[in-house]
Parts: structure tokens; C-alpha cells; sequence
């Protein structure tokens, strides 16, 4: 989970709540956010940076729709995909 506001969350812990995934890793915009937010899932590792967070078959970037290019590129540079990943974006508006 990369942008763990809360939709991202809310997202997650309800494919959670009905196994139909497992959380490897979760990176905010602060250590503290993600912090919490690996509170409220009780799931998922505490990730600083797009280096740290484990291969995933399920990406879900839930960042603004301004912030998505560069993730999925320095994911890209990053080898973090395979070729069967899923790549899932969404963002929420108040």
C-alpha cells in the first residue's frame, strides 16, 4: 500500500477483513502516518521509502492521481514489478 489515507485503508482492511489479500508493506507520507496506519490494519511492515517495500504481486497506490507517474517509475527503476503484477490507483476527494 503506497498513500495509506483513508481510502487506502479503508480499501485494505476491508480485502483484509475477507482474505483476499495479505499486506507486505505500507509507506505514507511520514513514518508516524504509516505507523498508524499498520496500527488500524493490524497488518503490514513499516516502509520509509519505495526502496524498502517488499515484490508484490497486488500494488495499490492510493496517492493523488499528481504523484502516480513518478512512483510507478522509480518502482519501475526499482524492479519492483513482475510480469504479472497489478498495478491498482485510486484517490480520494473531500
Amino acid at each position: 500500500l503506497i498513500g495509506a489515507g483513508k481510502l487506502g485503508k479503508t480499501l485494505v482492511k476491508l480485502m483484509l477483513k475477507h482474505e483476499l489479500v495479505s499486506l507486505q508493506g505500507i509507506l505514507n507520507s511520514n513514518v508516524l502516518s504509516t505507523e498508524q496506519a499498520v496500527e488500524f490494519l493490524g497488518a503490514g511492515k513499516v516502509c520509509q521509502s519505495l526502496a524498502e517495500l517488499p515484490p508484490a504481486d497486488l500494488w495499490m497506490i492510493t496517492t493523488p492521481d499528481d504523484q502516480l507517474e513518478k512512483i510507478f517509475w522509480e518502482l519501475c527503476l526499482l524492479k519492483k514489478f513482475h510480469q504479472t503484477s497489478i498495478v491498482f490507483h485510486c484517490c480520494g476527494f473531500m
